[in-house]
């Protein structure tokens, strides 16, 4: 199992769309190539959803959630942190997998659009 040190990649202070959109682009080959990865959050102070939305929501794109906790680990978060991740990975999956019509319903929700 590879591990991966989000500290080492964006710092402690993990909260950036940006700086998740970092993390996806590592993990994001590593997943689609099946390979098991222990993402590590020692060092980390502060974490926030846009960053996990960006590092680990996304690739509910590709995949599903039960595939996702296949091949990825997530080691040294608070349990604060961990309720975090878990409410990002089903609201990920959630907006992912719906239909298109679900999906205009969200995005007009979450964007303040009209449907």
């Amino acid at each position: 199992m590879t591990k991966l040190s989000v500290q080492e990649i964006v710092g402690p202070i993990c909260i950036t769309l940006e700086d998740g959109g970092a993390i996806y682009k590592k993990l994001r080959p590593e997943v689609m190539q099946k390979h098991q990865i222990d993402v590590d959050f020692d060092g980390v102070m502060i974490l926030a959803s846009p960053f996990l939305n960006a590092a680990i929501g996304q690739l509910l794109k590709e995949i599903s959630s039960a595939e996702l906790h296949q091949l990825l680990t997530f080691s040294n978060l608070s349990d604060a942190d961990r309720i975090v991740l878990d409410q990002v990975i089903e609201n990920a999956e959630m907006y992912y997998h719906a239909d298109q019509d679900e999906q205009a319903a969200l995005d007009a929700i979450l964007f303040d659009e009209e449907i």
